[in-house]
């Protein structure tokens, strides 16, 4: 028989009207048995051939997982690094503000003094301006006493 079984075609097997117990269906029968035989071992081998594509692919997911999962905890440990660092900067410039506050208040308390020790000195000035203006006044009365004095000699 050879490989001439390997060209009958579906249509012949399809298409043939003999009868069960004939030689010829039974060569059909074991026809379609290779045939369904091969194809199961093709399947097989496909997807043996998939189950494998699968196992490699899931191994370079969870690769890149873990790759993912490094790089994340990189980052987060550098961001939490980074966060302390803003902390630590905000508390020198808390603390840096709490100072020059204390300086501003210390310099404003030292401006209200000035300016009470100025206003009671310029007070004091004008008391004497007041003073020396008066006696002023009494000495040019004086001298104005004595001169009609001389004059009405």
């Amino acid at each position: 028989m050879g490989d001439e079984w390997r060209r009958v075609t579906d249509d012949q097997i399809c298409n043939y009207t003999g009868s069960p117990d004939n030689p010829e269906t039974a060569r059909f029968n074991r026809i379609l048995q290779v045939r369904l035989t091969e194809g199961v071992v093709q399947l097989s081998e496909k997807l043996g051939g998939l189950m494998e594509t699968i196992y490699r692919s899931s191994g370079r997911i969870s690769e890149k997982t873990d790759e993912l999962m490094k790089v994340v905890q990189l980052s987060t440990d550098r961001v939490g690094g980074k966060a302390d660092e803003i902390r630590h900067s905000y508390e020198r410039i808390a603390d840096s503000q709490g100072r020059q506050q204390m300086a501003v208040i210390g310099l404003s308390i030292v401006v209200a003094l000035a300016t009470i020790a100025y206003t009671a000195i310029t007070w004091k000035s004008v008391e004497v301006m007041r003073e020396s203006n008066t006696i002023q006044r009494q000495m040019l009365a004086a001298q104005e006493q004595a001169a009609r004095a001389q004059r009405q000699k």
